[in-house]
């Protein structure tokens, strides 16, 4: 009698070349499955499925009231897309595996109209690739996944223009201490040099004060702001959750009937902005925020602008070995959807263990897409689509997908026998 099949597959793991788990949108994606029987197992096939999707989902408290009787009632809100969904056979038709380690290679291109992964408050997007070894009934199987991060890499330089132009903040206010005094004017004008920036770089802030009040100026606080928002298709609604601050600098005071011109230095702060242009479901903005606090009673005056944060600073290259976050990104040059040479092999050999008795052939090319989508929702209003910009979103609508999601023609099945698991339709919920 054979052991149970738990007990034959052992220490199963999915490894990535590079030892990375985070590739380009765009990138080929490349890695193996390994795994050990301590006995033969009869298969049916092999078979790996590359899923990405975007889900959002949080419930509300709804008040009815029927016949002066209050109720509450809590109303779920979903909202779900798919940017790929792959399946790709490994091995041809039923064979043995024997006793011993197995070592399987994969490789799948990623789109380019992938956003990047993201995990908020109320929604995310993931990408896992899951490899099922399908026994020789058909019907029993061992799954093995995990997941991977994709950047949707934001280049400041082929981006809108607007993102190259300054960004001028100007503050005015009348002061009167006295009802029959003479009013005197006090103006602040704050300047930042360019409206896109990178993690980890420190911007100038120009800030120029011309105060002929006896007001004086307690504090200037600047602070970089990121805002989510999350929209649901089941039913229609949108949800943003209080913003969060990135970083802060407090400068000041600034005395009355003062003329002055400063320049401070603001850093932004070292982390991965994921770029969220191709997600219908998820908006991520990030605001350049001025408070100037005023002695007295008077009011405080502040005011803000979405700024864009990307990946490639505005002016380099895209070599980003001097990243701040360079041992956090993936392996390899940025994938251009205009030069397919970019663009890693699909293809590569394969030799089986030699204790098997069939061969796996090398992957299945990939159809690209070639049209560039590079463009941020987190950028300047007016410049393109954004992540706080209005937008009519009709959530009803199907998304035609770029990319088939059909697959591989699996070989047919026993007579009367019914397919383990479903093949991956457009728009079906993941076959798994």
């Amino acid at each position: 009698m054979e052991p149970p099949p738990g007990r034959r597959f052992i220490d199963g793991c999915i490894v990535f070349n590079g030892l990375r788990s985070i590739f380009y949108s765009g990138q080929t994606l490349e890695g193996k499955v390994n795994f050990e029987l301590n006995s033969p197992l009869h298969i049916f096939a092999i078979d790996a499925v590359f899923l990405g999707q975007g889900n959002v989902e949080w419930t509300e408290v709804q008040v009815e009231t029927y016949g002066h009787v209050r109720r509450d009632k809590n109303l779920k809100y979903v909202g779900r897309e798919e940017y790929f969904n792959y399946a790709q056979r490994l091995s041809q038709g039923p064979s043995v595996l024997q006793a011993g380690s197995h070592s399987i290679p994969f490789s799948y291109s990623i789109p380019y109209t992938c956003p990047s992964s993201f995990k908020g408050e109320k929604g995310q997007v993931t990408y896992t690739v899951a490899v099922y070894i399908i026994h020789q009934d058909g019907v029993t199987k061992e799954i093995i996944e995990t997941e991977f991060n994709v950047i949707d890499p934001l280049n400041l330089n082929t981006g809108s223009p607007d993102i190259k132009n300054p960004l001028v903040m100007e503050f005015d206010q009348v002061m009167s201490c006295q009802c029959f005094c003479a009013s005197n004017p006090l103006s602040v004008t704050v300047r930042l040099p360019a409206q896109g920036v990178c993690p980890g770089q420190v911007v100038p802030v120009t800030v120029s004060v011309r105060n002929r009040t006896s007001v004086e100026l307690v504090k200037i606080v600047f602070a970089i702001t990121s805002r989510e928002r999350y929209r649901s298709q089941q039913p229609p609604s949108e949800y943003e959750p209080p913003e969060e601050v990135l970083t802060t600098l407090k400068r000041g005071p600034v005395l009355a009937h003062t003329t002055r011109d400063f320049v401070f230095q603001l850093a932004v702060p070292d982390f991965l902005p994921p770029n969220m242009d191709q997600c219908n479901i998820i908006d991520i903005g990030y605001f350049f925020k001025v408070k100037i606090k005023l002695s007295g009673c008077n009011e405080d005056m502040e005011d803000e602008a979405e700024i864009c944060i990307g990946l490639v600073p505005l002016g380099e290259s895209l070599d980003l070995k001097n990243h701040p976050m360079a041992d956090k990104l993936p392996i390899g040059p940025i994938p251009d959807p205009n030069n397919q040479a970019n663009v890693a092999p699909i293809n590569q050999t394969f030799v089986p263990n030699q204790n098997t008795v069939h061969r796996f052939p090398s992957p299945i090319p990939y159809p690209l897409n070639d049209k560039s989508n590079h463009g941020s929702k987190n950028s300047l209003v007016g410049s393109y689509e954004i992540g706080f910009r209005t937008q009519n979103v009709n959530t009803s609508e199907n998304r035609t997908l770029p990319y088939p999601v059909a697959g591989y023609p699996y070989p047919g099945l026993p007579q009367g026998q019914s397919p383990p698991y479903p093949t991956p339709q457009p728009s079906a919920p993941p076959p798994y």
